[in-house]
């Protein structure tokens, strides 16, 4: 069996860019910067977990066919991580929904959250997805490598680097344009996983195609499980 897992940043609008979202046909969605009134007005809403602020933006999980998501009730001091489990009735697992907004200090919110769900990844197979607004090419202390280290510590790994055989900050594909310009990429957005859920294939949206919807390209990732 497989599961389908995909994140992307919309840059908002999601009520015009869902379509874009379940043609990707995904199983489980980890959006970022998406409206909870959005998420109405698509229909979304009673399969999705959803945090923020009421009127702004916000992270948002949605689960599709027959999986299902919950939210697990760890309190997080740093906004943005959401821990959660997805079941199919038969199998289930752990999910840490991400978006690291914290302007200026991306990568001790990223650590410090980390080190607050650890004991939560530790119990069960846990995928964490979303958008950490960090690479080791960004000049940052502590570095992003930081973060790639605590959680291998973990036992996780980003699922394109692995499968591709790429080293970070030598991607061939990028999750974010600046602006919207092809010459300003970056890969800043990741799904990381155990060895215990392999993953059997990923993408990562062209820039062409991205672009006329966010300025993120969707990163989907086929797991066995």
């Amino acid at each position: 069996m497989y599961l389908r897992l995909l994140t992307w940043n919309m840059n908002k609008g999601f009520a015009r860019k869902s379509g874009h979202v379940t043609s990707l046909q995904p199983d489980i969605a980890i959006l970022q910067e998406v409206r909870k009134e959005c998420l109405h007005k698509t229909g979304l809403l009673p399969n999705a977990v959803w945090m923020g602020r009421e009127g702004h933006h916000g992270l948002a999980a949605v689960a599709f066919g027959n999986w299902r998501i919950n939210p697990v009730p760890i309190a997080v001091s740093e906004n943005w991580f959401m821990p959660l489990v997805a079941s199919n009735g038969t199998t289930s697992f752990q999910i840490v929904a991400v978006q690291v907004s914290a302007k200026g200090r991306y990568v001790p919110a990223a650590l410090n959250a980390i080190a607050q769900l650890s004991d939560f990844i530790r119990t069960e197979p846990t995928l964490i997805a979303g958008d950490f607004n960090g690479s080791v090419k960004f000049p940052r202390k502590p570095p992003f490598g930081d973060v790639l280290a605590a959680l291998g510590d973990l036992g996780l790994h980003s699922a394109w680097h692995g499968s591709m055989g790429e080293a970070h900050g030598q991607e061939s594909r990028a999750t974010y344009y600046r602006y919207l310009r092809a010459y300003e990429p970056s890969h800043i957005d990741y799904v990381f996983h155990p060895a215990s859920l392999p993953v059997e294939r990923i993408t990562i949206g062209s820039f062409e195609a991205s672009i006329k919807i966010s300025d993120h390209a969707p990163i989907v990732v086929d797991f066995s499980v």
